[in-house]
């Protein structure tokens, strides 16, 4: 047996074990009633109490109803509970999704719970635990910045006070209040239609000790002198947190933080200590750049930089000049690089500071001056400017590797991860096609990484003259890399939408399939074939990334309606499951449809699913799937019914509190008797209708009017027809 053979078995095997223990999601009731969500959310007043709950849903919506009970012990969690222990204070239609119970005392707790019914079932939602308000709420939790002369933490839900209570003003948010000089501030929350409003919050405001040093910084800031604000930094009734070991900085360290403190905002003054200590921190942060040499924290060090830049007109709001405007852009411009731009520049800054020995108060400097002239190359639709950036990356790759290479290096950088080399015998025509080459074959959403734009150069010299035949060659060789390199190959195939969004491992599970889907004796014979195994691999594979039941139906559905259409593509022997099951999706009915659905999304979601077996698994399902709507005899239904419930037998034993669509748990009841069993399975065939069961209530009922069977049907119409119930009427 080959490799390649074992292998498949393997991944069947554990598909078939993982199926086994399937749990389903839904939280429902026999009869068709369903609730969503359980959670109660209450609005607590004084002597009342407000409930809100997501409306269930039945199949009966005219039957619906909810029931609200009540109780001083936490006893009426379960329907049996609540009907036994709690009172019942009211019953509302369908349609409610709120109930307000007045009347309460003050400071008492209670216990609630809904009781949601229709004429066949009955679910409680979960049991809330509240009590009322004992007075007047809470405080809010505000407190003062007493420096910034503002109240932290207030909302326009607040209402404040400066004359202990006499008059109240509603705080608002985009406009808040300053509390200059000494003051003392009540704050609480507004009253709001028959809720009282809250206790109040004594914040006290004092005349700020820095004011004074504050106009001295932007004295000296208005006039350029360095040496000045540098003094007022250092100053200790200014109160900014200084790096530590700051004295013992060189004066020109010193003088560089003084500089961009100075320069930032133009002559416009600070009006806060923490907009000047926002500024010294952003002159002070590029110092730590390069404590590290792992390039990846180099990276996050310049994002936190660059983000820092960003956030600029958020600290200084109205109160900022064209500085801050300019500063703001580059962070702009850093935070939409893609990620392999960011890995560039980040290997860029730490390469020449390394080698030129760049001192730390110019390295802020320098991270500036270098993106401001930065070409990206996700960016640029210019030859000519594509032509830089390889020009640059070409120097930096050269450069970086000569300065490795010489023995007087003591800390050397990690090799840079392109390889240009080629350009360097090339004319400056062949240049210039090679910088459109890269612009052509750029992907929508730009390189990825390192390999995406490698792949391209190398492509520009060693073109695919036949890539069918090098696909060919790379399945041989079960070369799943190059597979996927040909599949991604510009001008070839056309890449399913949202290919170019999978992870790099998610893509290479499609070229996985690619390059299994056709038996490893035989080749592909046209690039349509190929273009239908990497929509089955893509198919798969978004199947199995979906969390959302209707997306995960619609990838499904597209993914075996290719399967049904494998024998217009491929016609080699031992293809197995694929041509075997390449009419069955077509022919299965609605409810079949439905039902291997919800089972493949069971699949998908266990913990040991491995998305890489979502191809050969889907198809696994599809081969076993008995149709309830195909069996024509009664060992054939039978076996139907059987494989069914092991299905729901597992998932309810794994995860009880969810039912599973069907119940056929009655079949526990006749396992030892075969005569019985036969004659369910031509009950279910004799009554199942003409085009089918439609539905799973229409199965579910057939199952059930076997064990409770109808002895005299005239007698049974009229009862319900006295009971108006149009459901056992229609039965």
């Amino acid at each position: 047996m080959s490799k390649q053979v074992r292998k498949s078995i393997s991944a069947l095997l554990v598909f078939v074990l993982v199926l086994q223990v399937f749990a389903v999601t839904s939280i429902h009731a026999e009869g068709g009633l369903e609730v969503q969500d359980k959670k109660i959310t209450t609005k607590v007043g004084l002597n009342e109490i407000q409930l809100n709950w997501v409306e269930a849903t039945s199949v009966s919506p005219e039957d619906l109803m909810y029931s609200i009970y009540m109780s001083d012990q936490a006893n009426i969690d379960t329907v049996s509970n609540a009907e036994k222990n709690g009172t019942k204070i009211s019953g509302l239609q369908n349609g409610s999704s709120s109930f307000k119970i007045d009347n309460l005392t003050s400071g008492v707790k209670y216990y609630f719970n809904i009781v949601a019914s229709d004429t066949d079932s009955k679910i409680a939602y979960s049991m809330e635990e509240v009590s009322t308000l004992s007075s007047s709420a809470q405080a809010p939790s505000v407190t003062a910045d007493d420096e910034a002369n503002v109240i932290i933490g207030a909302k326009n839900t607040m209402e404040y006070s400066v004359n202990e209570g006499a008059d109240w003003q509603d705080y608002d948010t985009t406009e808040p209040p300053s509390f200059n000089g000494n003051a003392s501030v009540w704050v609480r929350v507004k009253a709001s239609n028959s809720e009282p409003a809250s206790q109040h919050k004594v914040l006290t405001f004092t005349e700020n000790t820095e004011t004074n040093q504050l106009d001295s910084l932007n004295l000296a800031k208005s006039k350029g002198d360095i040496s000045g604000v540098l003094a007022a930094l250092q100053h200790p009734n200014l109160g900014i947190l200084l790096p530590q070991g700051f004295n013992l900085w060189s004066d020109d360290e010193k003088q560089s933080v003084a500089e961009f403190v100075t320069m930032i905002n133009g002559s416009t003054g600070y009006v806060s200590k923490g907009q000047v200590q926002y500024a010294l921190d952003i002159a002070i942060e590029p110092r730590s750049l390069f404590d590290s040499n792992d390039l990846l924290t180099v990276e996050q060090n310049i994002t936190a930089y660059f983000g820092n830049l960003a956030y600029l007109p958020q600290v200084f709001g109205a109160n900022t000049d064209e500085s801050i405007q300019a500063l703001y852009e580059l962070g702009e411009k850093y935070t939409n690089l893609s990620s392999v731009e960011k890995q560039i520049f980040a290997y860029r800054i730490m390469f020449y500071a390394k080698r030129d020995g760049l001192p730390s108060h110019k390295i802020r400097e320098q991270l500036d001056a270098i993106l401001s002239t930065y070409s990206s190359i996700n960016r640029v639709i210019d030859s000519g400017d594509m032509h830089n950036v390889l020009i640059n990356l070409r120097l930096i790759q050269k450069e970086s590797t000569d300065y490795n290479n010489d023995p007087d290096t003591i800390e050397k950088m990690t090799p840079f991860s392109l390889d240009l080399d080629k350009i360097d015998p090339i004319e400056y025509e062949t240049e210039q096609e090679l910088a459109q080459w890269m612009i052509d074959h750029r992907p929508e959403t730009g390189y990825a990484d390192y390999q995406a734009i490698q792949e391209t150069f190398d492509a520009f010299f060693n073109p695919v003259k036949d890539p069918l035949k090098e696909l060919n060659t790379a399945k041989s060789e079960e070369n799943v890399k190059n597979v996927l390199q040909l599949i991604k190959l510009p001008e070839w195939l056309d890449l399913p939408e949202g290919f170019e969004s999978l992870q790099p491992e998610e893509q290479e599970i499609v070229a996985q399939v690619v390059m299994t889907f056709v038996p490893s004796s035989y080749d592909y014979q046209s690039k349509a074939e190929v273009q239908y195994a990497l929509k089955m691999g893509f198919e798969g594979v978004m199947a199995a990334l979906q969390t959302d039941p209707l997306l995960f139906q619609q990838h499904l559905i597209s993914f075996y309606s290719l399967v049904s259409q494998a024998n217009q593509y491929i016609s080699y022997p031992d293809t197995g499951g694929v041509q075997i099951v390449s009419q069955k999706y077509a022919k299965l009915s609605s409810v079949d449809k439905q039902l291997i659905s919800y089972i493949a999304q069971r699949f998908s979601q266990d913990d040991d699913f491995v998305m890489k077996d979502a191809y050969i698994g889907y198809l696994m399902l599809l081969l076993q799937y008995p149709p309830i709507n195909e069996p024509a005899t009664p060992e054939e239904m039978l076996g139907s019914l059987q494989m069914i419930y092991e299905y729901q037998h597992s998932s309810e034993a794994n995860t009880p509190d969810k039912k599973f669509p069907l119940d056929f748990g009655k079949l526990a009841t006749i396992t030892s008797n075969e005569t019985k069993q036969e004659q369910l399975a031509q009950w279910m065939i004799d009554h199942r209708p003409e085009t089918g069961y439609a539905d799973y209530q229409a199965i579910q009922e057939t199952f059930d009017a076997f064990f409770n069977p109808v002895k005299d049907p005239l007698k049974e119409l009229n009862t319900a027809k006295s009971e108006e119930n149009v459901k056992n009427v229609l039965q």
